[in-house]
């Protein structure tokens, strides 16, 4: 594939799914919540400040949980891609953030560590995960149509991001 732009100008579609990402990231409760999303408890009990209700961001940088780090990274990578134009930038920030993703969510589970090895390697765990939540849902299809815009605009598919994100 060549390089193209994504556009002449800062694409909106990769500007929208990198801002969409972060938002996901930084506002929607990151777990599955036990009253559901739209019971819409989950804003009056505390949102942030509470250990099952965090979105990611607060998880990390108030409840210890800094495997939800990383993924900070290439969700600000994916933002700058898209104002930069950079459509390469764009793959590799969605790549990335997708490993990131399957690598934390399939490494740690309700129990702590899911491979022996991993409790050695980094220590006891301090707080658990359980089941995804929309923030985790959607922050992930933020990156994928990341990854999907950005190959787009390397000239998969004719450079049609609509098709690139269907297919």
């Amino acid at each position: 594939m060549t390089d193209h732009p994504i556009a002449a100008r800062p694409s909106r579609a990769g500007l929208i799914w990198a801002a969409i990402g972060l938002l996901f990231y930084a506002l929607l409760p990151w777990y599955a919540l036990e009253d559901g999303f739209f019971s819409f408890s989950w804003l009056l009990d505390g949102h942030a400040g509470d250990r099952d209700l965090a979105p990611a961001l607060f998880q990390w940088l108030l409840h210890g949980k800094w495997w939800l780090a990383p993924l900070i990274v290439p969700l600000v990578l994916a933002l700058w891609a898209a104002l930069k134009n950079d459509a390469r930038l764009a793959v590799w920030s969605g790549l990335g953030g997708i490993g990131l993703f399957l690598l934390q969510a399939f490494s740690i589970y309700h129990r702590g560590w899911a491979f022996d090895g991993l409790e050695a390697l980094f220590g006891e765990l301090g707080g658990r995960q359980y089941g995804i939540g929309w923030g985790a849902s959607l922050t992930a299809i933020a990156l994928l149509f990341t990854l999907t815009t950005g190959l787009a605009g390397r000239g998969a598919v004719r450079g049609d991001i609509f098709v690139a994100g269907a297919v």
